[in-house]
């Protein structure tokens, strides 16, 4: 039940081992104070292909539709 096998997770480009959970919306966090003013980002959890956590959901295949 690892994040790279869950349907919430999603690969960052490039880094198959690095990713974001998208189980919860985005959440607003502060990375660095600036002077007076803070930095404000909207993110989604960064997470790991090999972490995991109790909201595992697994993927599902879905085959793409066939038109005739």
């Amino acid at each position: 039940m690892l994040c790279e096998e869950c349907k919430f997770w999603e690969a960052k480009e490039g880094n198959p081992t690095a990713g974001h959970c998208h189980r919860h919306a985005p959440t607003s966090t502060s990375l660095a104070p600036t002077g007076e003013s803070k930095v404000i980002r909207t993110l989604w959890p960064r997470t790991g292909a090999r972490d995991w956590c109790g909201e595992w959901e697994p993927k599902v295949e879905v085959e793409p539709e066939v038109s005739y």
